[in-house]
């Protein structure tokens, strides 16, 4: 009897095994099933050689990396929600290269603009803005490894189920693509300061986030639980933000504003030997009511500027020096713009090179 019993619940536990393997196998089937059926439209934003030399600047001076094309490896999936509660709105904001005026908290940091990966609308809708290999600016320290989610809505309009299961499916996709570490929220970011991943060299640039909140992440981890991803880190502490978006700048810092006018903005070499090098100045005045600060400066690299790196006074005049070398551009006509930001409004001024650069 005691032998019979035995075999009784070796039977009992073969069967058990062999219905849980079924079930699961069943469950990744339909999970699978479930997401082939997701459509990801593409929809780029601008990336122009413009935002292309931005992004590579911005990866040399946020994280000591000099690179020739601006390419990540990623580890990592960043998940945001948009602050702004409708597509088109979303997409616009993304879409220019340059970070706009209103975001006056965080130009210190670049005027590359913000931007993402992909833009999940309210209907469960993907749209791919970028590459997923090229670097979008949307997580301090971390946009060097990290694709970025954004999904369209705020605290007041919280993230709907239709979007919860297109980032589960969207991230399932990506996992088989990439060696992907980590998942982690936006608000969650600052726990890999002082992580091997964390490149960030301006440490007065860290920003409170609250999207897209615990309640969204523990419920899109419940999805992917079946995925392997680390566990994220967890510092003894952790710093304060500094910058805080969500809160207005007191009217006292708004007090004047600079003003550029151009004695110049553009000049025209005419007929130019192939090798020969050129030299031009663009003069401008401070007619505003406060100091002025170029920001930065960024042309071809046929052309080195050296621009005023100290306040300018109201009243006070300044230059931008420029050297053109002809011998690093195709003989034709040539046509550059210089993009010059500040700190005035609009913030972007564009001054022109022409010429007509003659062969050998």
């Amino acid at each position: 009897m005691k032998g019979q019993t035995f075999q009784r619940w070796i039977f009992y536990l073969a069967l058990a095994i062999a219905l849980w393997s079924t079930a699961a196998c069943h469950w990744k089937a339909f999970r699978q099933d479930a997401c082939t059926s997701i459509k990801i439209v593409d929809r780029p934003i601008i990336f122009d050689s413009t935002r292309a030399r931005l992004t590579i600047e911005y990866m040399k001076s946020h994280y000591g990396m000099d690179v020739d094309r601006p390419t990540i490896q990623p580890k990592m999936i960043v998940v945001h929600w948009t602050a702004i509660p409708d597509l088109e709105r979303s997409f616009a904001a993304f879409d220019p290269v340059f970070l706009p005026s209103s975001r006056s908290k965080i130009r210190h940091a670049g005027a590359l603009n913000v931007s993402a990966h992909y833009l999940i609308d309210r209907d469960g809708t993907i749209y791919r803005l970028l590459p997923d290999t090229i670097m979008a600016r949307h997580v301090i320290g971390l946009n060097h490894a990290a694709i970025g989610i954004e999904n369209v809505g705020d605290a007041s309009h919280p993230l709907t189920e239709d979007q919860l299961r297109a980032n589960a499916c969207l991230i399932r996709q990506l996992v088989q693509k990439y060696p992907i570490e980590y998942l982690l929220g936006h608000h969650e970011y600052t726990r890999f300061i002082g992580h091997p991943l964390w490149k960030e060299l301006d440490t007065s640039y860290l920003t409170y986030k609250v999207d897209p909140g615990d309640a969204f992440m523990e419920a899109l981890r419940s999805k992917l639980h079946d995925l392997t991803f680390q566990p994220l880190p967890t510092p003894a502490s952790l710093p304060k933000p500094t910058i805080d978006e969500t809160q207005s700048t007191p009217p006292s810092q708004n007090a004047g504003l600079a003003k550029i006018v151009w004695h110049s903005d553009s000049v025209h070499f005419g007929t130019v030997q192939h090798g020969e090098v050129r030299h031009h100045t663009y003069r401008f005045t401070n007619v505003g009511t406060a100091p002025l600060k170029i920001e930065m400066v960024s042309a071809c690299d046929c052309a080195e500027i050296d621009y005023p790196k100290h306040l300018i006074a109201p009243g006070e005049s300044g230059a931008i020096r420029l050297t053109f070398y002809s011998a690093r551009r195709k003989p034709g006509h040539v046509r550059v713009e210089i993009d010059v930001i500040a700190n005035t409004e609009p913030f972007l001024h564009t001054l022109i090179l022409e010429a007509d650069v003659l062969p050998q």
